[in-house]
């Protein structure tokens, strides 16, 4: 008889993940010498792909990032891999592929895989601040304040509309390095600003922070601006009443 099945699932996981172990060595490596064996090339141009068996053709991107969605969505974790994998070995510059898989690394908390994907992604499309802003987040959660914020500024520069989840990373990252206070607060206000009609108690708690940053940079007026633009959104908040009281 053949194994059970989640042996059999558990070994064809543990192939795809040492599979994308081997692909994103080979990103890593091309952050500065090439792009490695696993998406192929040198500084100037990737090596063109490993040449497929006799009658095999390789799937369209479209449709390999597709089927990588479909896995998604159906919770085949291990079949999503694979399809990202494939996509980003037979297509390394597909635009968005390395953006995509990435992020999705992130929402599943591995990191560490998904930072060379999201640097490669910024490489491939330098203007893209979607990019920009997925590697600024990450760097922030890992505590990197000073790549975060240099990631994050970019991100704001490119973007229309940045989401709050950029906003606040630039905002902590730039308060963590104590050195730039002003820019710290504006990136709170403007964080507090995507919640002020949703969500006004967390649009409150970023404007007292912002505040704090305020006055961190020496400018009362605009600490106490940001602290009653908090009280009109929550007249019973605690922290920007003491806040306010310190300034009278």
């Amino acid at each position: 008889m053949g194994r059970p099945l989640a042996a059999r699932r558990h070994t064809g996981e543990r192939r795809v993940c040492l599979g994308l172990l081997g692909l994103l060595a080979g990103l890593g490596a091309g952050l500065g010498a090439g792009l490695g064996a696993g998406l192929g090339g040198g500084c100037d141009r990737p090596r063109p792909s490993p040449t497929p068996p006799a009658g095999a053709t390789a799937a369209k991107p479209e449709s390999v990032l597709e089927r990588a969605r479909a896995a998604r969505r159906a919770g085949d974790r291990a079949g999503a891999e694979a399809a990202y994998a494939e996509l980003l070995r037979n297509a390394p510059t597909h635009p968005g592929a390395s953006l995509e898989f990435g992020g999705w690394l992130v929402e599943l908390g591995r990191s560490h895989e998904a930072e060379p994907l999201l640097r490669h992604a910024t490489q491939l499309a330098p203007d893209d601040g979607a990019a920009h802003a997925a590697l600024g987040e990450l760097l922030a959660q890992k505590g990197e304040a000073d790549g975060a914020v240099a990631s994050l500024e970019r991100a704001v520069s490119l973007q229309v509309d940045p989401y709050y989840s950029t906003w606040i990373a630039l905002a902590r990252s730039a308060a963590q390095l104590g050195d730039r206070p002003r820019r710290a607060a504006e990136a709170y206000r403007l964080a507090s600003a995507c919640h002020a009609a949703s969500a006004p108690r967390r649009a409150a708690d970023d404007l007292v922070e912002a505040a704090r940053q305020f006055r961190n940079a020496d400018d009362a007026h605009a600490a106490r601006a940001a602290l009653e633009a908090a009280l009109q959104l929550q007249p019973d908040h605690s922290q920007a009443q003491a806040e306010l009281a310190r300034l009278q």
